[in-house]
């Protein structure tokens, strides 16, 4: 009678200890924001089919020296470069950008940011950029319309961007010039 809830009890107080033990160590709310943060990174892409195999794959040729060309994102501030990514032309690609140096790949210090605030991801099936809000304090919008939380859309070339008060345009081709400005 005692056999079946007995794992489970062991479990549970082993789980509680645990969490005593960090609440006494005085873990920070901040190392367990971090730790979230890199758990939804690791999430798969939804619209990526065989997204483990294909990962795998792509580590290995990565570590194989081979020369790959690249897909560039670049951010333009006015006329001035914010940013640049790159990615390589052959494998999904995906970077973070937000306020924090520690959580995100490209960093943008601007108060209006989240410390995590949207994902850029490169898909070479269809050679597209897709963009995601990751849960973002002051939001994101593109063209002018807001992005849903967790659900990435297509970024296409010269598309404005906005990162809660920053605005951004986008270029998706190689490094080039900025974008006109707007009449």
């Amino acid at each position: 009678m005692f056999v079946g809830w007995l794992p489970g009890l062991l479990v549970g107080v082993a789980v509680i200890a645990v969490a005593l033990l960090r609440l006494r160590s005085g873990a920070r709310s901040s190392d367990l924001a971090k730790q979230g943060v890199q758990w939804i990174r690791r999430l798969p892409i939804p619209w990526r089919k065989n997204y483990g195999a294909d990962l795998a794959a792509n580590s290995e040729k990565a570590g194989s020296g081979q020369d790959n060309s690249w897909a560039t994102l670049t951010l333009f501030q006015g006329e001035s470069i914010l940013g640049v990514i790159k990615c390589p032309i052959d494998q999904v690609c995906e970077r973070t950008i937000g306020r924090s140096a520690t959580l995100c790949d490209q960093v943008i210090n601007d108060s209006a940011v989240s410390r995590c605030h949207v994902r850029v991801v490169w898909e070479p099936k269809g050679a597209r950029w897709y963009v995601e809000d990751l849960g973002s304090k002051n939001g994101t919008r593109l063209n002018g319309l807001p992005l849903r939380a967790y659900s990435p859309v297509l970024l296409e070339q010269d598309a404005r961007l906005i990162l809660g008060r920053l605005e951004l345009t986008v270029s998706t081709g190689p490094l080039g010039n900025p974008p006109a400005p707007v009449a």
